[in-house]
């Protein structure tokens, strides 16, 4: 989407129109911008990676590995461990991954708070595909698997701590990411399952 007046390129490739171009690890996530800033997660050497460019000229600003950890299952071909897109509300950079966690940094690298989180399995060793979402004040994660319990968790976006936890019964692995809209005056978690969609307060997490 773009304003009237913009004047896209009509023509690019790798050699036409290209601002700047830089090798990055592997990973699936998308790339999130927020200012000058860029953010990538990325699986390199074993490790898991939060990564963060400059969008004038791609240089990269920092990159922060996760600790050691055990790689969860995930689907060689076309997956990857580093799948979630991170999350950021201007103030801290919240990154996910299935093998451990969620980690929150500054914008400039320094880590903020970790909270480590059990790891997902599902019989499909696909791996984990959700992002967490970044709403007034808290950091939501969707965790639905066929193994292991389902759940809405809300975790406090200045310290990592559970704000609240809802089981999602009866919904086998799902891989989608929580949205929010504003519903009669109160904002509302939609949330994606197998054949359902669900709504949810956003202070309780009550259906």
């Amino acid at each position: 989407v773009a304003p009237d007046q913009a004047q896209p390129p009509v023509t690019f490739g790798a050699e036409k129109n290209v601002l700047w171009k830089v090798r990055v690890p592997e990973g699936s996530s998308s790339p999130v911008i927020w200012g000058d800033h860029l953010y990538l997660t990325a699986f390199e050497d074993g490790r898991l990676k939060t990564l963060c460019y400059h969008c004038e000229d791609g240089r990269k600003l920092w990159e922060s590995a996760v600790p050691e950890v055990r790689i969860q299952s995930y689907f060689e071909k076309s997956g990857s461990p580093a799948a979630s897109s991170v999350a950021t509300d201007g103030e801290r950079v919240v990154a996910y991954f299935g093998s451990y966690g969620a980690l929150c940094y500054d914008h400039e690298g320094r880590e903020l708070w970790t909270r480590r989180l059990d790891v997902p399995e599902d019989p499909f060793k696909f791996g984990t595909g959700t992002s967490p979402i970044l709403i007034d004040g808290l950091v939501i994660v969707q965790g639905d698997y066929q193994v292991t319990q389902s759940h809405l968790l809300a975790l406090d976006a200045m310290r990592g701590d559970t704000k609240w936890q809802t089981a999602r019964a009866g919904y086998p692995t799902s891989y989608g990411t929580p949205m929010v809209w504003e519903h009669d005056g109160k904002k509302e978690l939609i949330v994606t399952g197998s054949l359902r969609v669900c709504s949810y307060d956003l202070e309780q997490g009550r259906e």
